[in-house]
This record gives structure tokens, sequence and C-alpha cells, in this order.
């Protein structure tokens, strides 16, 4: 019978995975308490939207609040002017709400054009006496609770700069991971990963780290730049990797690259120095040695230009000649933005 992994209890992680739930708690609590001390007859929305603009940082929840309010507003208006020119009727239901999520999308507002319809059925359907009192009302609520949820994000903050730089951890394992299964093509590593998947992984971290990116850019105070230079970056590592794997693919086979094993390994194991010293910095624990990426580049260029000058290159086939220039093109590129992502790695001590 196979021993079970100990589970062993971790406080720190425990109360990171509650923190999010218990703020959009205490949000939708205090709307409730807000909207029965204002004595609001249909205040229940307050609750409703502060459990949707309590999102998972600051600059993201800023985002939805704006966007769930300009909804609303179209929404209501929409509404209110169905009731006054066309009726209650489904003929007057249809056109608010085609007009409504229409109006949300051409102003960019496709995340809201969803409650915006809602909003504008609500102010159509509840029968409050006068349409642009419900929908004033309607606006009213949603404001209170997206007042409250901002209130309770600034209180309790969760910065989206700490979830990007934890997302840029992950990334540059993940480039790890890619890097090491392209490179076992032609290398005596026991990575043989699914190429293609670690790619798209990589593709999807990437997304998630430009929308990181928008919501610290809207949280107020100083946006220290090293964390966009950082998601940059690793976009260039992940597209050198995927040109290196263009090559590799095909190399396995060929003999001229061989000649240059020794400094093409020196290179190789510099490159995993250098991820390992990137993750380590972005995850605030002590790295190894610097590795000298420089000179190990530099090294095989020597190399590589002696063997060009010896004429040794012409004994081989175009088509493989051409796919060893291709391999140490992109090895140099790649080289040279990880040596730019340990710079941006290392200035980040000081956003502890």
């Amino acid at each position: 019978m196979s021993e079970r992994k100990k589970r062993t209890f971790n406080f720190p992680d425990l109360a990171r995975a509650l923190k999010q739930p218990m703020k959009t708690a205490i949000a939708a609590m205090l709307s409730y308490l807000a909207y029965k001390g204002l004595h609001l007859p249909h205040g229940y929305w307050a609750v409703i939207s502060a459990v949707i603009v309590m999102q998972s940082n600051l600059g993201r929840s800023i985002t939805t609040g704006a966007e769930r309010l300009m909804g609303t507003a179209i929404g209501a208006v929409i509404g209110a002017l169905a009731v006054g020119t066309i009726g209650v009727n489904a003929w007057g239901l249809l056109i608010a709400i085609a007009l409504t999520m229409a109006l949300c999308s051409s102003t960019r507002l496709q995340t809201s054009q969803r409650l915006a319809g809602v909003t504008a059925s609500v102010v159509m359907l509840i029968g409050e006496g006068s349409a642009w009192r419900s929908g004033l009302n309607r606006f009213m609520d949603v404001a209170l609770g997206i007042v409250v949820a901002l209130f309770v994000s600034v209180a309790w903050p969760s910065r989206a700069t700490l979830d990007l730089r934890s997302s840029l951890g992950k990334t540059y394992q993940d480039l790890h991971q890619f890097w090491l299964a392209v490179i076992s093509h032609l290398a005596e590593i026991d990575n043989k990963g699914p190429v293609d998947e670690l790619k798209r992984q990589a593709l999807l971290r990437s997304q998630i780290n430009h929308d990181l990116v928008a919501d610290f850019e809207r949280e107020p105070g100083h946006h220290d730049p090293v964390l966009s230079l950082l998601v940059e970056s690793s976009d260039r590592i992940r597209d050198h990797i995927s040109g290196i794997d263009y090559s590799a693919r095909t190399m396995s086979q060929d003999s001229l690259f061989r000649t240059l094993d020794e400094p093409f390994r020196t290179v190789y194991a510099a490159i995993t120095g250098a991820f390992d010293l990137i993750e380590a910095d972005l995850r605030d624990q002590p790295g190894s040695a610097l590795p000298d990426l420089a000179g190990s580049l530099q090294k095989l260029d020597l190399e590589f230009e002696a063997l060009r000058q010896s004429g040794a290159p012409r004994a081989f086939g175009t088509e493989e000649l051409l796919r060893l220039y291709s391999f140490f093109y992109r090895l140099q590129q790649l080289g040279d933005e990880l040596h730019r992502s340990m710079e941006f790695a290392n200035a980040l001590d000081h956003l502890k």
C-alpha cells in the first residue's frame, strides 16, 4: 500500500484562501445594514451589487464598480423611456432590453450588459408608480452596494501588485518547464513534457498577467514599472522558446550542431540557472549564484565563429546549416532576454 502524503496545517495559506470570501460576506452584510437603515424598499440590489463588485483585488473592484454603475444607469434610463413611449408590454420589453444591451456593447461595457438588461426589465415591470423614480431607486441601490464594496476593498486591501507578482512567479516556472521540454530534444534532459500544452499554458498565463497589469494601473498610488517590464519580457521569452522549438524538433538527427555540443550545454545550464534565479527573486527567496549567462553566450559565439571560419559547415546540407543558424540566433536572443529579466526581478527587492 502506498503511503499517503502527510498534510500539514498552514495558517497563512488558509488565511489567504478565506480572505476573499470574508471580504465579500462583510460587504454584503454592511450593504444589508445600510439599506435597512435607510429604509430602501428594494435595497437588496445593494447587497447584490456589493457581491458582484467585490473582486480579487482593488483595481478590478474599481473597474467592475464603474462598469456596473454605468450599465445600471443605461438600463434605468432606457427602461424608463420605454415605459413612457411604448408602455409596459412585450414589444416595449423587447425593444428596451435590445437597446440596453446594444448600447452597453457599443460603449465597451460588455461585462455589464446583462445586468443592465435586468435593470431595464425591473424598471419596467416592478411597478413602483413612476418609471423614472424606479430607475433612480435602482441606481441609488446599486451605487450604495458599490460604495460599500469599495470601502471594504480599501479597508482590507488585496493589491493587484501582489497578485501580479505571484502570477509572474508561476509564469517563469511555466516558461522554465517549457524550455526544458523543448531542449530535451537535443540534450539529455529528462523532461520530455507535452511541448504544445506547455506553450498553450504560457499563452494563457500571459493573458492573466496583462489583465492584472490593467488592474494594478487602476489602483491608487505609485505604479512601479518593473512588473510591467517583467510581463513584457516573459512574453518575449515565450516567443524565443517557441522559435527554438521550431528548430529543435528537426535537429535531433543533425550532426553539425553536435560539433558545438560542449558550449551549447554550457549555455543550456546557464539558461536553467537564470530561470531558477528569477523564480527565487519573485518568491522573495535566496537564489543560487548568478549564472554566467553572458560569458557562456560569448564562448558559444566564439566557438561558432571558429567553426564557420574553418569551413567545416560546407560539408553539411544547406537545410541543416540553416537550422543551426536559426537555433543559434534564437538561443542568443533567449539568453539576452533572460539577462534582462534577471535584472528586472532583482529590482523587485523594494516591493517585498
